[in-house]
């Protein structure tokens, strides 16, 4: 969510340089896209650095996946199961 809030400054800085330089802006979506790769790309928090793939995920950690599966279909007894991960 940091990241995010970051990216939108910075996109405002950009806006304010265009303006300034009289260059064109690309649309707002494909500038906040940029805005905020360039912002995780240079971030590091408390999980870390934020650089992210390829893909738009992040480069370094780990991940889980996670399901609610129903443990008793008669009682509706659902509970959260890792079913994925590195």
């Amino acid at each position: 969510m940091w990241v995010s809030a970051l990216s939108e400054a910075t996109l405002e800085q950009w806006k304010n340089l265009s303006q300034a330089t009289n260059s064109s802006m690309n649309s707002n979506l494909d500038s906040l896209k940029k805005s905020f790769v360039h912002t995780a790309d240079s971030f590091s928090g408390i999980t870390g650095k934020t650089i992210l793939n390829k893909y738009g995920d992040r480069k370094f950690g780990h991940y889980d996946f996670w399901a609610l599966k129903d443990e008793d279909t008669n009682n509706l007894n659902f509970h959260w199961v890792r079913v994925g991960g590195n």
